[in-house]
């Protein structure tokens, strides 16, 4: 089990992620945005100082509530629910970020999350985030984490018109400085 408040303390003064700032400008409309994932807020943040009228996060972990101070209570809906458990609103968000949380989902639950992520968004409605490959360290038998292979992954997302692709293997650090071989697919991709 992943020391999430951890994760949080150590990711909180992160800069927003590449994907996201990369994703912004192809939004139809800077309305509506959400942040699957959210952690401590860092680009939930980002998204409302680029305009987003109204963010909604969502992370499993209420220690996402320690990162919500300052942020004006009209522009941020904060939702404490398991992925896995989420039941998301037809053509409401015009962006939709996942940055490195789909993969922390069980194998299942993908399918059902990526056709509710394209039910949420509005049409021409941008979705980017991340995707953990075959060949990531933690692709292990105790670890219930979701890893797709490029194959898979294309056919999960063939109802998007995909605008960036990009599969990426390095050996890095996680946040709390541990050595790991990530091996990640970055996607931008727009709803139809």
């Amino acid at each position: 089990m992943r020391n999430w408040s951890e994760h949080f303390q150590h990711t909180k003064n992160y800069a927003p992620s590449a994907l996201l700032e990369k994703a912004i400008p192809a939004a139809p409309s800077r309305e509506k945005a959400l942040d699957l994932g959210a952690g401590a807020l860092r680009d939930t943040k980002f998204l409302l100082s680029m305009g987003f009228r109204h963010v909604t996060a969502i992370d499993g972990e209420k220690a996402m509530k320690n990162y919500a101070d300052k942020i004006p209570s009209t522009l941020l809906k904060l939702q404490i629910k398991k992925m896995e458990k989420l039941r998301l609103p037809s053509m409401r968000f015009d962006l939709i970020n996942a940055a490195y949380s789909l993969p922390f989902i069980k194998p299942p639950h993908l399918p059902d999350l990526i056709t509710q992520i394209i039910s949420a968004l509005k049409p021409k409605g941008i979705f980017c985030g991340q995707f953990f490959g075959p060949n990531d360290s933690w692709n292990t038998p105790e670890n219930e984490l979701t890893f797709t292979d490029r194959k898979t992954l294309k056919k999960l997302l063939s109802p998007f018109k995909i605008l960036y692709f990009q599969e990426e293997e390095k050996d890095a650090k996680t946040s709390d400085g541990k050595p790991k071989h990530w091996h990640l697919f970055h996607v931008i991709a727009q709803k139809s």
